[in-house]
This record gives C-alpha cells, structure tokens and sequence, in this order.
C-alpha cells in the first residue's frame, strides 16, 4: 500500500518515470498497474518502450487491461 500510495503522489514529479518505470516489472500486478497509472499521469511518451515491454509479459488478464488503459492514455499524448 505505501507504494501506491508513492506513485500516486509521485505521478505529478518531473522524474516519475525513475520510480514507476523500475516498478512495472513488480511481483504484484497491483504495483504493476500503480506504476502504469502513475507514468499514465505524469511521464511523456518516452515511457510507452517500458510500458510495452511489461505489456509483453503480462499474464493477469485485469492487469493487463490496466495497463493497456495507461499506454493508451501515454499514446494519446
């Protein structure tokens, strides 16, 4: 819980994609879709590469929708 709670606050930090980029490959999937939401917030497109590489990877079906909710949001930018 305290690190969702870090990527949300840190979604609106300049260097979100230093924190939430290293915790898309989480054991949790709910960590997992934090850290997408959270670059989905606040990263550029630069942070699709690492978004479509966990995509790549990605068995939960809910996590995985999640997260091609947040590289959807990242593509519109």
């Amino acid at each position: 819980e305290l690190v969702k709670a870090a990527l949300s606050f840190a979604a609106s930090h300049p260097r979100v994609g230093v924190l939430a980029g290293g915790l898309l490959a989480h054991a949790r999937w709910d960590v997992r879709v934090a850290a997408a939401r959270a670059l989905a917030a606040g990263a550029g497109r630069e942070a699709l590469v690492p978004l479509h590489r966990v995509l790549e990877k990605e068995s939960d079906p809910m996590a995985r929708e999640l997260l091609v909710a947040a590289a959807g949001t990242l593509a519109e930018r």
